[in-house]
């Protein structure tokens, strides 16, 4: 569990950062949401008393890696490589009824 919130964590982060266009100011916002203080009565505030913030910043102020594209591009041969099987595989069931039915 800690793993998913970790990762949708970092998607967040990234979606910040491409949105924002600076990954610095990305971190340096999440760094003082973190170090920020609440006197009010125990409510963590985003969650972010049990996130990873010290890695999420790192991850953030290293430069952002090749693999994030690698995998959108083989996410995209993958949604490519599903449709054409799927439309492949209608194409043989009609061809399978129509012989069922010329044989019957």
């Amino acid at each position: 569990m800690r793993q998913l919130q970790h990762a949708t964590e970092r998607w967040a982060d990234e979606s910040a950062a491409t949105a924002v266009g600076d990954r610095r100011l990305v971190a340096r916002a999440i760094a003082r949401a973190a170090l920020a203080t609440n006197d009010a009565p125990p409510a963590p505030a985003m969650g972010l008393g049990t996130s990873s913030v010290v890695a999420r910043v790192d991850a953030l102020l290293r430069p952002r890696s090749a693999n994030v594209a690698t995998a959108a591009t083989w996410f995209g041969v993958g949604m490519t490589a599903l449709a054409v099987a799927t439309v492949s595989s209608t194409v043989q069931l009609h061809h399978l009824v129509a012989f069922a039915l010329h044989i019957c």
